[in-house]
């Protein structure tokens, strides 16, 4: 395991490593219990930041799927796209999404995350990742988000997808619990699906621990 280090950005690829890390609740959990009221550059440099980790293609390529919404940010993809890419995998066992790994060497409309399903399991598989690189078990990682953040648990707890991986809004859930196949259901297409962030969360820090090992 590569030792924790406070960030010093030196290239492209570790400012998109910090970047994946600092999108993960377990960042945001380390500033929360820091009792910092700014986030200066002081407090920046605080954060742990690992380098060269063997799990940093997987969190590279989710970082920037999850950012590079634009054409302006077609140089950076270019410039860190890796052909070890297409060999990645979800971690969940849906096969009706799009792979993460399903994606060229030049920046198309495609290349961004853009289904609200696909951009949250991108953020799971993140904080899964960042534990896994900072030696937080899944256990610890469910308990930090249960009991740091109850807005967000709450949220999670009522979220639904449709078979389209769009995130369904509370008023069609509404409708659709009280009239049922009757209900007007709008763009959103039957059936919708729950999910369970700390299911989730379990599964892939089990994935890419395995990941972590066979490459050790």
């Amino acid at each position: 395991m590569n030792p924790v280090l406070t960030l010093s950005v030196s290239n492209k690829s570790d400012l998109v490593v910090a970047a994946g890390m600092w999108g993960s609740i377990l960042l945001d959990f380390f500033v929360k219990v820091s009792g910092f009221v700014e986030m200066n550059q002081g407090v920046v440099r605080r954060l742990p930041h690992v380098r060269d980790h063997l799990l940093e293609p997987e969190l590279i390529l989710r970082a920037l799927r999850l950012n590079c919404l634009t054409q302006a940010y077609e140089p950076l993809w270019a410039e860190l796209c890796n052909p070890a890419w297409i060999a990645d995998f979800w971690t969940h066992d849906r096969t009706d999404r799009p792979g993460i790994g399903d994606v060229t060497p030049d920046w198309q409309w495609e290349t961004p995350l853009r289904t609200d399903f696909d951009r949250r399991q991108a953020l799971v598989e993140i904080d899964a990742i960042t534990a896994v690189m900072l030696d937080v078990t899944a256990e610890e990682l469910c308990t930090i988000y249960r009991t740091q953040f109850g807005v967000l648990c709450k949220y999670e707890k009522a979220m639904r997808f449709d078979a389209n991986g769009r995130q369904v809004s509370g008023d069609v859930l509404k409708e659709y619990d009280k009239k049922g196949d009757r209900a007007d259901l709008g763009r959103y297409v039957l059936p919708f699906t729950p999910v369970d962030r700390e299911k989730d969360m379990t599964r892939a820090h089990e994935i890419f621990t395995e990941r972590l090992r066979s490459r050790s």
